[in-house]
């Protein structure tokens, strides 16, 4: 055997080599528990970060209307299989002045059923009570118009119900979005406001026939007496919506400045009873506006 010998410096610094390669080989090594069995070694488990959520993409404001609008949710509405109720006119989204016009069908105890108009924030803006011509079980077509006055054009709501017999509810219930604008028709009709009516204490253009409310079927018989600019007298038929349905042009016996007779026939054609109205006037020589404009509300029949 050889023996070599080795400083003290050179013996402590293999010793301090040797105690770091053991201290690296226990780190690298599983320890064991006192049987002797490899122990797992503990893995650290990360901490879970919350992901920061994503900033919502913002999406800019469209003019689509608030679901249903002024028509309000909740209401009881007919039977979708037998209604009681049903409206044939408006559609949704018409745009028409005081009065508006609606017609349907209904079937209602003791004949008697309503309407009302809301604006968006639940005002009524008008309202009525009307008549079937008969009561239930019968159902029975109806026609009416209904009035209003708005300053602005108003989203608003048509309602046609009928009220429970237990409680006075409303039931039933058929609602129309429509578009009100301003303007108005003479009260309670489907005329519109005259602007350029006959003198009242001589006027040139009198009708005698028809009478306000009268329900020609197909023809009117218009009759009266006319004091206008060649003899010529104009006629002619307005539905609700102010369209113009009808046109004629009568002949007085003389023209002015006599006030003569006159009398025709104004020929229409509608498929459902329509109210509508009869305007009778001459012409100005001068500008050709309407003057001496005289007014009947007429139901057209088929």
């Amino acid at each position: 055997m050889i023996a070599i010998r080795m400083s003290g410096l050179a013996r402590a610094t293999l010793v301090a080599v040797a105690v770091a390669l053991a201290a690296a080989c226990d780190e690298e090594s599983p320890t064991r528990d006192p049987t002797g069995a490899p122990s797992v070694a503990a893995t650290r488990t990360p901490t879970a970060v919350p992901p920061t959520p994503a900033s919502p993409t913002e999406t800019p404001p469209t003019a689509t209307a608030t679901p249903g609008g002024p028509c309000l949710h909740g209401l009881a509405a007919p039977d979708a299989a037998d209604p009681s109720v049903t409206v044939r006119e408006p559609v949704e989204d018409v745009e028409t002045d005081s009065p508006l016009p609606f017609y349907g069908e209904v079937r209602a105890f003791e004949a008697v059923f309503n309407a009302r108009l809301i604006d968006g924030a639940g005002v009524v803006l008008g309202e009525l009570a009307l008549m079937a011509s008969e009561g239930a079980p019968a159902r029975v077509t109806f026609e009416a118009a209904i009035g209003f006055d708005v300053a602005l054009p108003t989203v608003g709501c048509l309602q046609v119900f009928t009220l429970s017999a237990r409680d006075g509810s409303m039931q039933d219930v058929v609602q129309r979005e429509v578009l009100l604008l301003p303007g108005a028709r003479e009260a309670g009709g489907v005329c519109p406001l005259n602007g350029s009516p006959p003198d009242a204490t001589d006027p040139d253009i009198e009708l005698e026939t028809p009478a306000a409310g009268d329900s020609p079927a197909r023809v009117i018989s218009v009759r009266g007496r006319a004091r206008v600019f060649e003899a010529v007298v104009s006629a002619r038929v307005l539905a609700p919506a102010g369209v113009e349905i009808a046109t004629a042009s009568l002949m007085a016996a003389a023209g002015a400045p006599e006030k003569a007779p006159f009398a025709g026939e104004v020929t229409f054609a509608v498929g459902r009873p329509t109210s509508a109205c009869l305007q009778v006037y001459s012409v100005s020589p001068r500008d050709g506006s309407v003057e001496n404009l005289v007014q009947r509300e007429v139901v057209l029949r088929p």
